[in-house]
């Protein structure tokens, strides 16, 4: 999505012609802590061209405040592309975080990738999803390389076999090879929903990395004659 203005700090971005119109924002990689963050907020606060921004990447930074993210995210109405990955500090407050972002109708794109999301922030997740209207567009959902055990995905099954993320082609639940992953009873679970119909648009699904063995592989033999979907990755597992 070639929509963004590349900028090396909050400040950059709101005293350098900030009040031009700008499609996208990528404060990625820049090392941004809370304090930044803050001042970001702030600056947004009454501006409406932040209603309209179509992108926001902050990934790979080190934000921890995520009650005041989840603020600022309530301002970006217009967001299509939301990259949060690689931001390994936030705090107890992702799931508050997750459910703020369901509010964004236009989302397109979304990663929490490497955010140490839990199961309980999956868990939240799921419930944003299983609210009506919820996501109506999004085609990519990266939740790769965090501590999502079965449990969680078990939880983040139930509304995709509902109907949930109807336009979903994308989903990335590669684990971090590490101990917490993701096992045969959560393989199994959204094996199920996806038997049920649910991602009708999916094409690509990366399990990777994972723990998932031939009993949780099996469920998904099923799904194999769905003509959208291109790729289903197993590897490490």
């Amino acid at each position: 999505m070639e929509i963004f203005e590349t900028f090396e700090t909050p400040t950059n971005l709101f005293e350098s012609q900030w009040r031009q119109h700008r499609q996208g924002w990528n404060l990625s990689d820049r090392c941004l802590n809370d304090a930044d963050l803050e001042y970001l907020a702030d600056r947004a606060e009454g501006c409406s061209i932040v209603g309209s921004v179509k992108g926001l990447r902050l990934e790979k930074n080190l934000i921890k405040d995520t009650i005041r993210l989840a603020d600022l995210l309530t301002k970006t109405r217009g967001l299509e592309l939301l990259d949060l990955g690689y931001n390994p500090n936030f705090n107890e407050g992702v799931e508050s975080l997750v459910t703020s972002i369901g509010a964004l109708q236009s989302l397109k794109s979304c990663s929490f990738s490497s955010i140490k999301l839990g199961d309980s922030g999956l868990i939240a997740l799921a419930e944003a999803c299983g609210k009506e209207g919820t996501f109506p567009l999004l085609e990519l959902l990266n939740l790769a390389n965090n501590q999502i055990t079965d449990t969680g995905l078990t939880a983040f099954s139930k509304p995709i076999g509902k109907g949930a993320l109807p336009k979903l082609k994308v989903i990335k639940l590669a684990g971090d090879t590490g101990t917490i992953a993701i096992g045969d009873q959560g393989a199994k679970s959204f094996a199920s929903a996806l038997g049920q119909g649910g991602l009708p648009s999916l094409e690509h699904l990366d399990l990777s990395s994972n723990q998932i063995g031939d009993t949780g592989f099996t469920g998904f033999t099923s799904i194999s004659a769905r003509p959208k979907l291109k790729e289903v990755w197993f590897f490490q597992n």
